[in-house]
């Protein structure tokens, strides 16, 4: 609490202080959404509704998610898929997403990616446990693995923003938290890339650190930002090719 008076924490959204009365919960293991982010800025928050692609867990009927039936594209799932899914079938099992990635959530998953803002990720991780830990617990994962970033962004940065993520997860739902991956080399952000640059860009971007380390485990993979899904798609095969998972399901904190 003392830390709080010396270094008031901040609103990830608007950067306004949060008063003291707002984080005395969370020094008691009563944290609220209050204690985290101000009321207003939540209300600005957009999160992934139950209307979700069955596949990577992105919202159905925003722009570049589509809305379509895997019956329909000779994936065997009456489920609904969003496009990218739809075309493409996934390694992964199924998966989920928090929230969308708009001009609100846009500048706090960057400060925590490049401004160093770690603190970001307290709000986070309590989010996906309040919105998406009944599912989590429910599907029962033997391991929470980070989506890994290069070894030189790793020393600029100080830290993985995914791997605070999962470990937050981890605190919460008391699910192990590995870094099974490293990433053998930087690689240009997919959305600047068409589909088949995409799937160049990331050929041999990834490896486990030890083969078979994860075998006959079921895996959840936690990345920060989802938009193509080829992140997670590659991560994702050499967990289950060469990690010899059982099954692999992915969370994202926005799509």
């Amino acid at each position: 609490m003392l830390v709080d008076i010396i270094y008031p924490p901040v609103c990830p959204v608007c950067g306004k202080v949060i008063r003291v009365k707002s984080r005395i919960p969370y020094y008691y293991g009563k944290e609220t959404y209050d204690s985290f982010i101000c009321p207003a800025c939540f209300k600005a928050l957009t999160f992934v509704s139950e209307h979700f692609c069955a596949v990577c867990g992105r919202e159905l009927g925003v722009p570049g998610a589509g809305d379509v039936r895997g019956k329909e594209t000779g994936i065997r799932s009456a489920a609904p898929l969003c496009q990218k899914c739809g075309e493409v079938p996934r390694v992964f099992a199924g998966g989920r997403s928090l929230l969308h990635y708009d001009g609100v959530t846009r500048p706090v998953m960057m400060a925590l990616k490049y401004n160093s803002k770690k603190e970001n990720a307290d709000f986070i991780g309590y989010a996906v446990n309040d919105r998406l830990g009944e599912w989590i617990r429910g599907l029962a994962p033997d391991c929470i693995v980070p989506v890994p970033v290069s070894a030189e962004r790793e020393r600029e940065r100080g830290y993985n923003q995914a791997g605070l993520i999962a470990g937050k997860i981890s605190a919460y739902t008391g699910i192990p938290c590995a870094d099974l991956l490293i990433r053998n080399k930087n690689t240009v952000a997919s959305k600047k890339l068409g589909a088949k640059a995409r799937v160049l860009n990331l050929r041999g971007a990834f490896a486990m650190k030890e083969t078979d380390s994860c075998k006959g485990k079921r895996i959840l993979l936690v990345d920060d930002i989802c938009t193509t899904g080829v992140t997670l798609e590659s991560c994702a095969e050499i967990l289950l090719y060469e990690g010899r998972a059982a099954e692999v399901y992915v969370l994202s904190v926005c799509s």
